[in-house]
């Protein structure tokens, strides 16, 4: 009678233990589901952050060169666009939708007439937040250039952007430069 109790104890136990192994299973796999979105989307945010930077300087360039809205054949939202193309943000194309405010609608700029806003969205599908309803997701970054003179300020057209790099930016002697902009090296070393 005692080693039937020992014996049934032991399978329960052991139910238990098979049944709290596949809970935890579960609970791992949806938090890492949730990493890899997570992580995904992010990546996606920083690639669309480069592209309306790129737009809003190109669009801040055609309006150093007198360019404006109201000229077709110079018109700053198409250059704004274009720019965002080239980073892989075709607007109206797989969810995209490329703006470019000029003065800026939000933010420290917002109504200056010299600054020109960019704001890049695109609905992204999810893979795991799935299980938890979201099917869907809308990623956004926005970026605002502001120049301070009619020709020139957009800071140049050399960029070396490694904050850390030894001789980011490295011009040796004797070595002419000739552009009709500056050179930018966001480098500390």
């Amino acid at each position: 009678m005692i080693a039937r109790r020992k014996v049934r104890r032991r399978q329960c136990q052991r139910g238990f233990v098979l049944l709290a192994f596949a809970l935890m299973i579960l609970v791992v796999m949806g938090f890492t589901g949730l990493a890899v979105d997570a992580g995904y989307l992010q990546w996606q945010r920083r690639l669309m952050q480069s592209a309306a930077d790129a737009a809003s300087m190109g669009a801040l360039r055609e309006m150093e060169l007198g360019r404006t809205n109201s000229q077709p054949q110079y018109d700053l939202t198409t250059a704004a666009q274009n720019d965002a193309a080239l980073n892989g943000f075709t607007n109206g194309q797989n969810n995209v939708t490329v703006t470019l405010n000029n003065p800026p609608v939000s933010g420290t700029f917002a109504g200056v007439n010299t600054a020109a806003q960019v704001i890049i969205s695109r609905i992204y599908p999810t893979f795991f937040m799935r299980l938890l309803g979201t099917t869907n997701v809308t990623v956004s970054a926005q970026s605002v250039a502001q120049t301070t003179t009619s020709y020139g300020s957009i800071g140049g057209c050399i960029f070396a952007l490694n904050a850390t790099a030894a001789d980011a930016l490295k011009l040796e002697s004797g070595t002419t430069l000739y552009s009709s902009c500056s050179a930018i090296s966001e480098s500390n070393n």
